[in-house]
Protein backbone atom coordinates (compact mmCIF):
# COMPACT_ATOMS: atom_id res chain seq x y z
CA UNK A 1 0.00 0.00 0.00
CA UNK A 2 1.64 3.11 -0.97
CA UNK A 3 2.32 5.65 2.12
CA UNK A 4 0.18 8.87 2.34
CA UNK A 5 1.66 11.91 1.26
CA UNK A 6 1.66 14.97 3.53
CA UNK A 7 1.17 18.35 2.85
CA UNK A 8 2.02 21.63 4.45
CA UNK A 9 -0.84 24.29 4.17
CA UNK A 10 -0.39 27.57 3.92
CA UNK A 11 -3.09 30.00 4.63
CA UNK A 12 -1.82 33.44 4.28
CA UNK A 13 -2.63 37.23 3.44
CA UNK A 14 -1.15 40.02 2.66
CA UNK A 15 -0.19 40.63 6.40
CA UNK A 16 -0.09 37.18 8.43
CA UNK A 17 0.22 33.44 7.47
CA UNK A 18 -0.07 30.48 9.31
CA UNK A 19 1.62 26.91 8.50
CA UNK A 20 -0.99 24.15 9.03
CA UNK A 21 -0.53 19.94 8.90
CA UNK A 22 -2.41 17.51 9.86
CA UNK A 23 -1.30 15.69 13.64
CA UNK A 24 -0.64 12.32 12.98
CA UNK A 25 -1.78 11.34 16.35
CA UNK A 26 -4.83 13.31 16.91
CA UNK A 27 -5.78 13.58 12.71
CA UNK A 28 -6.51 17.37 13.58
CA UNK A 29 -5.54 20.11 11.85
CA UNK A 30 -2.66 21.99 13.97
CA UNK A 31 -0.11 25.10 13.58
CA UNK A 32 2.90 25.09 13.42
CA UNK A 33 4.10 28.27 12.78
CA UNK A 34 2.92 31.31 12.47
CA UNK A 35 4.63 34.66 10.44
CA UNK A 36 3.26 38.18 11.43
CA UNK A 37 4.10 40.98 8.95
CA UNK A 38 1.68 43.63 10.13
CA UNK A 39 3.98 45.97 11.35
CA UNK A 40 5.84 46.32 7.70
CA UNK A 41 1.88 47.18 6.57
CA UNK A 42 1.16 49.31 9.20
CA UNK A 43 4.57 51.80 8.69
CA UNK A 44 3.87 51.64 4.64
CA UNK A 45 0.20 53.03 5.78
CA UNK A 46 1.78 55.22 8.28
CA UNK A 47 3.83 56.89 5.47
CA UNK A 48 1.40 57.25 3.10
CA UNK A 49 -0.22 59.11 5.54
CA UNK A 50 2.12 61.53 5.85
CA UNK A 51 3.03 61.91 2.22
CA UNK A 52 -0.15 61.27 0.07
CA UNK A 53 0.10 60.16 -3.49
CA UNK A 54 -0.01 63.10 -5.58
CA UNK A 55 -3.41 63.23 -7.28
CA UNK A 56 -4.71 64.41 -10.88
CA UNK A 57 -8.14 65.90 -12.08
CA UNK A 58 -9.80 65.10 -15.28
CA UNK A 59 -10.99 68.09 -16.31
CA UNK A 60 -13.85 67.46 -18.52
CA UNK A 61 -15.87 64.97 -15.82
CA UNK A 62 -13.66 66.58 -12.24
CA UNK A 63 -12.73 62.65 -11.36
CA UNK A 64 -9.64 62.63 -9.31
CA UNK A 65 -6.95 59.82 -9.93
CA UNK A 66 -3.86 59.15 -8.10
CA UNK A 67 -0.67 59.42 -10.52
CA UNK A 68 1.87 56.29 -10.43
CA UNK A 69 1.37 52.85 -10.89
CA UNK A 70 2.73 51.03 -8.39
CA UNK A 71 0.76 51.30 -4.79
CA UNK A 72 3.57 50.95 -1.94
CA UNK A 73 1.07 49.26 0.14
CA UNK A 74 0.43 45.95 -2.49
CA UNK A 75 3.91 45.86 -2.85
CA UNK A 76 4.34 45.54 0.69
CA UNK A 77 2.00 43.06 0.62
CA UNK A 78 3.87 41.21 -2.57
CA UNK A 79 6.50 41.36 -0.57
CA UNK A 80 5.58 40.22 2.56
CA UNK A 81 4.05 37.00 0.62
CA UNK A 82 7.20 36.58 -1.62
CA UNK A 83 8.45 36.11 2.24
CA UNK A 84 6.19 33.73 3.43
CA UNK A 85 6.80 31.63 0.35
CA UNK A 86 10.14 31.40 1.09
CA UNK A 87 9.41 30.15 4.64
CA UNK A 88 6.68 27.67 3.46
CA UNK A 89 9.55 26.32 0.64
CA UNK A 90 12.37 25.69 3.75
CA UNK A 91 9.71 24.04 6.43
CA UNK A 92 8.32 21.73 4.17
CA UNK A 93 12.00 20.34 3.16
CA UNK A 94 12.31 20.38 7.01
CA UNK A 95 9.21 19.08 7.90
CA UNK A 96 9.46 15.77 5.43
CA UNK A 97 6.22 16.94 3.69
CA UNK A 98 5.69 16.33 0.11
CA UNK A 99 3.75 19.05 -1.34
CA UNK A 100 2.31 22.47 -0.50
CA UNK A 101 -1.81 23.55 -0.58
CA UNK A 102 -1.75 27.49 -0.47
CA UNK A 103 -5.02 29.01 0.72
CA UNK A 104 -5.32 32.78 0.41
CA UNK A 105 -7.15 35.49 -1.45
CA UNK A 106 -6.56 35.51 -5.15
CA UNK A 107 -4.42 38.78 -5.21
CA UNK A 108 -2.19 36.95 -3.10
CA UNK A 109 -2.40 33.58 -3.94
CA UNK A 110 -1.31 34.29 -7.36
CA UNK A 111 2.26 36.16 -5.55
CA UNK A 112 2.78 33.05 -3.66
CA UNK A 113 2.73 30.44 -6.61
CA UNK A 114 4.73 32.83 -8.31
CA UNK A 115 7.16 32.91 -5.35
CA UNK A 116 7.36 29.38 -4.89
CA UNK A 117 8.03 28.77 -8.65
CA UNK A 118 9.53 25.09 -8.90
CA UNK A 119 11.52 24.73 -5.61
CA UNK A 120 8.43 22.74 -4.05
CA UNK A 121 5.36 21.43 -5.18
CA UNK A 122 2.39 22.97 -5.17
CA UNK A 123 -0.62 20.47 -5.03
CA UNK A 124 -3.84 22.60 -5.05
CA UNK A 125 -4.37 26.00 -4.24
CA UNK A 126 -7.98 27.64 -2.48
CA UNK A 127 -9.21 31.05 -2.89
CA UNK A 128 -10.17 31.87 0.77
CA UNK A 129 -8.89 34.08 3.57
CA UNK A 130 -8.00 31.33 6.83
CA UNK A 131 -5.29 33.12 8.49
CA UNK A 132 -8.04 33.76 11.83
CA UNK A 133 -10.20 30.45 11.47
CA UNK A 134 -9.25 28.42 14.74
CA UNK A 135 -6.97 25.56 14.00
CA UNK A 136 -10.93 23.50 15.05
CA UNK A 137 -12.19 24.56 11.87
CA UNK A 138 -10.07 24.05 9.59
CA UNK A 139 -11.22 20.47 8.80
CA UNK A 140 -14.17 21.63 6.79
CA UNK A 141 -11.93 23.65 4.51
CA UNK A 142 -8.53 21.91 4.21
CA UNK A 143 -9.78 18.49 4.38
CA UNK A 144 -11.36 18.38 0.44
CA UNK A 145 -7.87 19.24 -0.41
CA UNK A 146 -5.40 17.00 1.18
CA UNK A 147 -8.09 14.45 -0.06
CA UNK A 148 -7.12 15.79 -3.58
CA UNK A 149 -3.33 15.37 -2.73
CA UNK A 150 -4.01 11.40 -1.80
CA UNK A 151 -6.83 9.93 -3.73
CA UNK A 152 -8.53 6.82 -3.27
CA UNK A 153 -7.72 3.90 -5.05
CA UNK A 154 -10.81 2.45 -7.15
CA UNK A 155 -11.44 -1.03 -5.43
CA UNK A 156 -11.79 -4.05 -8.33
Amino acid sequence: MPRKRRALFVLADGGRARFVERDPETRAFRTVHEIEGGAALAEVREERRRNPAVRSVQSATGTSHTTGVEDPYRQAKAAFAAGVADAAVRALGSRGGHALILVAPSRILGVLKAAIGAAAPVADMLDRDLTKAPDIELERWLAPLERALNPVAPRP
